[in-house]
């Protein structure tokens, strides 16, 4: 609610963050403007003809939005734009941002290619996958840990009875012994 005031009353909050240089080594001295207007505003509008570098540009402010930990929402009157933005931001030197569960595409993709290459990094339910998988294997792992300090506890307990045991015989040889110099000092002494 207090976006949309903000959006309504044409109140925006700037950002911190200075922008990151080597995500504007891409691009022209527009698309560069563009970057360093849409930074400075919560809310940034691009429009331009096909080919003009629209989804350039929008990769390499996703960029400096992530670097400052920022949220950003990408919308398009086509499911085929998102998708191209998200593309490009997969095929570049994002993938940290990916691997990070940083992308996320909500609705229907168009693009095949995102679908073919990409849907476990950026769909809710592809990373809601690959996390139950990584899950699953560190519930693995860790139940065949817990197995093995099982049986070396076993085995800790086994070598402690032989422990306890040999104390036992410790213990019996000490008695033993003193009952012999016991009877042998009575012997002697007849």
């Amino acid at each position: 609610l207090d976006f949309a005031s903000n959006v309504l009353s044409n109140q925006y909050q700037l950002l911190d963050e200075p922008i990151n240089a080597s995500h504007l080594e891409k691009l022209n001295p527009a698309q560069a403007s563009f970057i360093e207007k849409a930074l400075s505003y919560n809310v940034s509008i691009l429009w331009g003809p096909p080919g003009t570098g629209k989804t350039q540009t929008l990769t390499s402010v996703i960029k400096n939005l992530c670097d400052a930990g920022e949220k950003t929402l990408i919308c398009s009157n086509t499911n085929m734009a998102v998708d191209q933005v998200f593309l490009k931001c997969c095929r570049e030197d994002s993938s940290l941002y990916i691997d990070d569960n940083k992308f996320v595409r909500i609705g229907n993709i168009s693009h095949k290619d995102l679908i073919r290459d990409h849907r476990q990094q950026v769909t809710v339910e592809g990373i809601s996958e690959k996390l139950g998988l990584e899950f699953k294997e560190e519930i693995t792992q860790l139940l065949s840990r817990r197995s093995q300090l099982i049986d070396q506890s076993s085995d800790l307990l086994d070598k402690s009875a032989l422990f306890d045991e040999l104390d036992r015989v410790a213990i019996e040889i000490q008695r033993s012994k003193s009952e012999f110099l016991q009877t042998q000092a009575l012997a002697k002494s007849l």
